[in-house]
C-alpha cells in the first residue's frame, strides 16, 4: 500500500501506521519497492530539503507513462507514444539492462509490480484503421518477469480496458473495461448501427486464468451514459464508483454518481451515493475512503458508509487527477489542501495559465512534490511546498515536457518522468 512512557506512545502510533497502510493496495513486502503508482500518493521516503539537481537523464525518444521500482533499486519503465510501447529495465545509475518491445499491444493503461517478482501490464490492441463495428480492439492483460520475458497473456476481444490495475495479495488482478457489440436489428443503413456497450468489472488470477467478468452496467448508443471508476481492494471488498448522466444534469456535468462495494467474487454487495462525478478509483487510507465529486471531497468509511462531505474547492484543474492523502488525513486536490485537524481548506500556487500534469507526492516529512507548467511562459517546474504551512522549499525548473508520474526513492533521488526520465536529488 505505506521506550519508555513517551517512547511506547510513539511505537503504539508507529504500529496504527502500519496497521494502516496496509487498506492501501499496494502490497509490497519490501519498502522499497515502488509497485504501482502509490493510490494515496504518500511516499515512505525524504526528498531533498534543499534545491536538488539533475544527476542524469534517459532521452527515450517518446513519453514515459509508467514507472515502478523494484527492491534492488532496478526502475522498468514503459514508453509510448504511438506503435507498440517499449518496456526498459534501468539502473539507478541510468544504465539501461534491456529493453523489450510489447508487440502484442499498441496502448498502454498501466503497469504493476507483484511482490518484488514479475510486471503486471494491461493495455489495448487497437486495429490500425481504428475501432469499428468489425472490430473494436482488443483489451490484454499480461505478465511479464523482471528480465523483460512474457510468462502469460489473457485477451478480451472487442473490450477496451480502462486505466488503472489493482492486485490483491493473493494475486488477483482487478480492472474495469468496456465490452462493445453492434445490435443487428435490420435497420436500413442510412439510419446507421446501433450498439450495445457493457462497462465490466473483470478478475484474473497471477495464472492467467479468469476469476470473474462482472457486468456494471448497460449503454445503447452511450444512452444511459455512466463513467465507471479503476476499481480498488478495501481489506475483503472491491470498490469502485459510477457516475451517472442518465436523467440528471446540470451545466453537461454529472451530478450523481455512487460508492459500490464488491466481493471478492466479483459479486455486488452494496453502493452509496454521493453528489458529482468521479473518474479516478477510490483511494483507502486512514481507515477511510475518499471520493471526489465535482467540487467536493466525500469522505466514506471502511464499510463504504458516507461520513462526511467537504463541500466546494476540490475541482482540479483536469478531473482525470485523483487526490492526494497525507498519513494525518489532509487531502490534496488540485490547487486545495484539505486540512484535517483544522476542518479548513487553503490554496497554492495561484500562478495564472498553470496546469497539473499528475499527482503530487506526500514524502515521509509532509512535503508536497509537485508539478505544474506555465503554459504562458511554456516553462515546466517541479516543486517542493511543506503542506501544512504551503510554504514553498524549493522549486526548479525542468526543461521538458513532465508527464504521468514521479516518485522518491529510498536515497532521497526523485525520478520524473516525461520525454526524459530523469533522476533528481
Amino acid at each position: 500500500m505505506k521506550r519508555f512512557k513517551k517512547a511506547v506512545i510513539l511505537l503504539l502510533v508507529a504500529v496504527c501506521v502500519a496497521i494502516l497502510r496496509l487498506e492501501a493496495p499496494v502490497y509490497a513486502a519490501n519498502e522499497a519497492i515502488h509497485a504501482t503508482d502509490v493510490w494515496t500518493s504518500q511516499s515512505l521516503f525524504v526528498a531533498p530539503a534543499k534545491k536538488p539537481e539533475v544527476k542524469w537523464g534517459l532521452d527515450f525518444k517518446d513519453y514515459v507513462r509508467h514507472l515502478v521500482v523494484d527492491s534492488k533499486g532496478t526502475l522498468y519503465v514503459i514508453s509510448h507514444y504511438s506503435g507498440h510501447p517499449l518496456l526498459t529495465a534501468v539502473t539507478p545509475k541510468g544504465e539501461v539492462k534491456w529493453a523489450k518491445r510489447m508487440e502484442h499491444i499498441n496502448s498502454i493503461s498501466d503497469m504493476y509490480l507483484y511482490k518484488d517478482s514479475s510486471l503486471v501490464i494491461l493495455g489495448d490492441d487497437i486495429p490500425e484503421r481504428g475501432r469499428g463495428s468489425e472490430n473494436f480492439g482488443t483489451a490484454s492483460i499480461s505478465n511479464y518477469t523482471l528480465d523483460g520475458e512474457q510468462i502469460w497473456e489473457k485477451r478480451y476481444k472487442d473490450y477496451t480496458a480502462n486505466y488503472n490495475v489493482d492486485v490483491s495479495k493473493d494475486g488477483v488482478i482487478i480492472f474495469t473495461a468496456s465490452y462493445v457489440q453492434v445490435i443487428h436489428n435490420n435497420k436500413p443503413i442510412s439510419q446507421g448501427q446501433d450498439f450495445k456497450e457493457e462497462k465490466r468489472l473483470l478478475g484474473v488470477n497471477m495464472d492467467g486464468s479468469e476469476k470473474f467478468n462482472s457486468l456494471l452496467g448497460t449503454e445503447i448508443n452511450s444512452s444511459p451514459f455512466f463513467v465507471v471508476s479503476d476499481p480498488v481492494f478495501v481489506k475483503d471488498r472491491i470498490f469502485l464508483t459510477l457516475s451517472s448522466l442518465s436523467s440528471i444534469k446540470e451545466k453537461g456535468r454529472v451530478k450523481s454518481g455512487e460508492l459500490i462495494q464488491y466481493s471478492l467474487a466479483g459479486k455486488k454487495i452494496s453502493g452509496t451515493r454521493y453528489t458529482g462525478e468521479n473518474l479516478q478509483s477510490p483511494i483507502s487510507d486512514n481507515h477511510q475512503i475518499y471520493v471526489v465529486g465535482n467540487d467536493d471531497l466525500h469522505i466514506f468509511d471502511a464499510q463504504g458508509k458516507l461520513k462526511k462531505t467537504v463541500k466546494g474547492g476540490f475541482q482540479s484543474t483536469s478531473n482525470s487527477l485523483a487526490p492526494s492523502i497525507s498519513k494525518q488525513g489532509d487531502v490534496v486536490f488540485g490547487t486545495n489542501i484539505y486540512h484535517a485537524l483544522s476542518k479548513k481548506v487553503t490554496t497554492f500556487n495561484k500562478e495564472n495559465q498553470t496546469y497539473f500534469t499528475s499527482e503530487p507526492i506526500i514524502d515521509r516529512n509532509g512535503n508536497l512534490i509537485y508539478h505544474y507548467k506555465n503554459y504562458a511562459k511554456n516553462i515546466n517546474y517541479l516543486v517542493s511546498m511543506n503542506l501544512a504551512t504551503a510554504k514553498v522549499n524549493w522549486k526548479m525548473i525542468i526543461n521538458h515536457d513532465l508527464q504521468d508520474q514521479w516518485l522518491v526513492s529510498r536515497d532521497g533521488t526523485i525520478y520524473v518522468t516525461g520525454t526524459k526520465l530523469l533522476a533528481i536529488r
